[in-house]
């Protein structure tokens, strides 16, 4: 399963690479925002470079892809996207001889009809009511924005460590996880287990009954793991309750204490 950063890049490239196929697209310049140095490609592309077909004079540009609310009702867990692509147009070049001979309102109607009901995989593009809306810009260019919408589902993150497993060996608190290259940090005060927290180097000694520990894993380029909240007890199967034991706070919660009456 791809992450959400994953999904919104190829999906930003399928459609890169679409509206460089499209006929009535062939003489613009047509770049994603996040390769090389966007700005001067844009530049050479309205007037100081020949480089599309030896015309110039309009650029389109395709956004990286945004989040945003989904639509209500729907199965979830799903995620609204937002595809942006802005036509950007030099008059006074892309008017001349040289020019494209495409104005920026036509290349942003071309760009809807290649996008609107396109089918990428799984997913497919669709347009809302008013998706071509005119951007400023400086005094001798014309921009439009046009806007589609999608609902991705199956979006997920970075992932994050397994949780951490506690065990308690001759009154020491020792603390596992199982993801590689994982750290643990924990605290008794109630705070949130941050790296900033407790680093486990080793069994935790010194613990008395009724204590309350919190603790959570973390590995390189993963999101923090889930925090496991622990309380310090006896052993319920020593008959002297002499040993120290350690129960997880949810199990705790959900014990029925009307059978300890």
């Amino acid at each position: 399963m791809a992450t959400s950063d994953q999904l919104l890049e190829t999906l930003q490239a399928d459609v890169t690479a679409l509206l460089m196929a499209v006929p009535g697209l062939a003489t613009a310049t047509v770049l994603p925002d996040n390769e090389g140095d966007i700005e001067a490609r844009v530049v050479r592309a309205l007037g100081t470079l020949t480089t599309t077909g030896g015309k110039l004079g309009l650029c389109v540009v395709v956004l990286l892809p945004e989040l945003e609310d989904a639509e209500k009702n729907l199965p979830g867990p799903v995620f609204g996207v937002k595809v942006e692509v802005q036509t950007l147009e030099n008059v006074l070049f892309n008017r001349g001889t040289k020019g494209t001979g495409i104005r920026s309102s036509q290349a942003a109607l071309r760009v809807l009809g290649a996008l609107h009901h396109q089918v990428l995989g799984t997913h497919t593009l669709y347009a809302d009511k008013s998706p071509v809306n005119p951007v400023k810009v400086k005094t001798g260019h014309v921009s439009h924005a046009v806007t589609l919408h999608l609902s991705l589902s199956g979006l997920q993150g970075p992932g994050k460590p397994l949780a951490v497993i506690p065990k308690m060996v001759d009154g020491e608190l020792e603390l596992a996880c199982a993801t590689a290259g994982s750290s643990i940090y924990y605290t008794t005060d109630g705070t949130y287990p941050s790296p900033a927290a407790n680093l486990y180097e080793g069994p935790i000694g010194g613990l008395t009954e009724g204590e309350f520990i919190r603790t959570a894993a973390y590995a390189p380029d993963l999101n923090p793991g889930d925090v496991c909240e622990l309380l310090v007890t006896r052993s319920v199967g020593d008959s002297n309750w002499e040993n120290l034991d350690v129960v997880r706070w949810e199990e705790l919660s959900e014990t029925n204490w009307e059978n300890f009456a």
